[in-house]
């Protein structure tokens, strides 16, 4: 069993989004948590490092808050997503359930897989 929370991040804002994420991992047969987005209107200037503009600060705490809800969690692994991701249902679970079997065997304990545009 791979104990598997996934932990979608979403601005209050974006329903429509929300609704979208829902719909897909509604599908499946793992336990899934919105995690609300900080909006980037939120961030105070003392917090952010001089490196970073506020909305970047916003999505890096918005991530630092579903780590901490994994943290919090029983799960023994989190998928943290975006709230614009599409998965491809058909074998996602077969292909999550390798990845982590993967991680295990090769005592990986984190894998970040992203692209930015900018």
């Amino acid at each position: 069993m791979m104990n598997l929370g996934i932990y979608y991040i979403n601005l209050d804002a974006r329903a429509d989004k929300d609704k979208a994420a829902r719909d897909q991992l509604s599908t499946l047969s793992i336990p899934f948590k919105r995690i609300r987005a900080v909006p980037d209107k939120e961030i105070s200037s003392p917090r952010v490092d001089y490196r970073y503009s506020h909305l970047i600060s916003a999505v890096k705490q918005s991530h630092v808050n579903a780590c901490l809800e994994f943290l919090e969690s029983k799960n023994d692994f989190a998928l943290i997503l975006e709230d614009d991701f599409k998965l491809d249902l058909s074998k996602f679970e077969e292909n999550i359930s390798d990845i982590i079997d993967s991680m295990k065997h090769k005592t990986i304990n984190f894998l970040q897989i992203g692209y930015l545009e900018y």
